[in-house]
């Protein structure tokens, strides 16, 4: 196989590894819920709402109230919403910090979102709400999508593409001062 040739292929190669590797791990989007079917005496059924989070799937998180934000809601919520993410099982957990994310204070209104597989096919595990009242209510249907943000490539993954192109480029010029 000739230089240039090899000097191509390896431009590529930079070229798409910079592409790749710079976006593995990072989740941002919406994750849209619906839930339904509440014990008896829930004021409210169906709960739905938006929650658009940005979280890295490598890293394991608790408490966590920067990255995220309650973009809509038919309950009322008495605290900041925050998420715990554990990255080994691929679990999230979406709710207010009155009582923890991972528990609905019976006493404030409330809410705590688990989802299952959330960075790959989310899926609810558990939804229970408060509100207010001493009491928690949970349902018994519960569904979630999620809608990716727009990807933006970070620069270090443009300087790697850029290395790529260069890389043809000139191995592209060598070919041709060479003929």
């Amino acid at each position: 196989m000739g230089r240039t040739i090899r000097s191509i292929l390896a431009g590529i190669v930079v070229g798409l590894a910079g592409l790749h590797a710079s976006h593995a791990a990072i989740v941002s989007g919406t994750y849209t819920f619906n839930a339904t079917g509440f014990t008896t005496g829930a004021p409210t059924d169906p709960v739905h709402g938006a929650v658009s989070i940005t979280f890295n799937n490598s890293l394991s998180y608790n408490g966590q109230s920067s990255g995220i934000s309650l973009v809509s809601s038919n309950i009322g919520l008495d605290s900041t919403v925050e998420f715990d993410y554990f990255s080994t099982p691929d679990i999230l957990v979406i709710g207010g910090s009155a009582a923890g994310v991972m528990n609905s204070d019976p006493s404030s209104r409330d809410f705590a979102l688990y989802i299952g597989n959330a960075s790959t096919a989310p899926m609810v595990t558990t939804f229970t709400y408060s509100a207010g009242s001493g009491t928690v209510y949970t349902a018994s249907t519960d569904s979630v999508t999620f809608a990716p943000a727009a990807s933006i490539p970070e620069p270090a993954s443009l300087l790697l593409l850029s290395a790529g192109v260069g890389m043809i480029a000139v191995a592209s010029r060598r070919k041709s001062t060479s003929t």
